[in-house]
């Protein structure tokens, strides 16, 4: 793991779109403001794999809190994961956002 990973990863999510290898996973604690969604990309599936340490779904852009554990759906077009329901923090709720895979690149919509 990479130093702004957190504690831990967790939450792997292994895809092939096109010729690349896509491995969504979470970073840090799900408790915790911290806790993204990340990707890494290789050419084959034992790698080696590429991290990009950006963060999928930024909880400071879209208002969720702790959003993360996500897996990917269909053909690559859809991504599902968690977040707190609320500022107490007390349940977690799933959500879904259109995805987008470009070369190595993965966007939420």
């Amino acid at each position: 793991t990479a130093d702004n990973d957190g504690p831990l990863v967790e939450a792997p999510n292994l895809i092939l779109h096109g010729d690349t290898y896509f491995l969504f996973y979470s970073t840090h604690c799900f408790s915790e403001p911290d806790y993204d969604v990340r990707w890494a990309t290789a050419p084959s599936i034992t790698g080696p794999y590429t991290k990009t340490n950006h963060p999928m779904v930024k909880a400071h852009k879209t208002g969720l809190i702790s959003p993360g554990g996500a897996t990917v759906c269909g053909s690559g077009d859809r991504i599902l994961f968690h977040g707190f329901c609320t500022e107490a923090k007390t349940n977690r709720c799933m959500y879904v956002a259109g995805l987008t895979l470009s070369g190595r690149t993965a966007s939420v919509a």
